[in-house]
């Protein structure tokens, strides 16, 4: 192998070698500044995705606290008369309130009213059993002493 080749192999495998390097010097960097901006997107998009909740969470409290001090709601609770849930839980409320589920208890944490409502569809379907039995089996609501006593979230 003459000279000519030797410097022109040389010169290749140098050429080659700070290629290689800028490419994982580059990747590492714009890698981790993607990753590190994507992940401040996302954490952006959770932080709305938590105050839209809330909000939710706050309008449906609002809703469920002025049906709860209802004369008829109390009535309905007593009473068990049909036609309160006939009146009151018909689809358009669900599809109003974007609603899937309605479960109304009893202050002895039995279920007066269950009903649900599919929003993509817009039909009425039943509250599926495994959660009718954990509002059964599980402590979700306090014990109620005033009237105005109440949870969310």
């Amino acid at each position: 192998m003459n000279l000519q080749s030797k410097a022109l192999l040389i010169i290749a495998a140098t050429l080659l070698g700070q290629i290689a390097l800028l490419l994982v010097a580059s990747q590492t960097l714009f890698l981790e500044s993607f990753r590190l901006t994507e992940e401040a997107a996302v954490r952006k998009d959770l932080v709305t995705v938590r105050r839209a909740l809330a909000q939710h969470v706050a309008s449906l409290e609002m809703v469920a606290g002025d049906w709860a001090m209802r004369d008829d709601a109390a009535a309905f609770l007593q009473n068990r008369n049909p036609a309160y849930a006939e009146r009151q839980l018909h689809e358009r409320t669900f599809a109003n309130l974007r609603l899937n589920w309605v479960v109304l208890l009893q202050p002895s944490r039995k279920i007066a009213h269950a009903g649900g409502y599919d929003l993509i569809v817009g039909r009425t379907t039943p509250v599926p059993e495994p959660v009718l039995q954990r509002l059964r089996d599980a402590r979700v609501t306090p014990e109620w002493g005033a009237p105005t006593d109440s949870v969310s979230g």
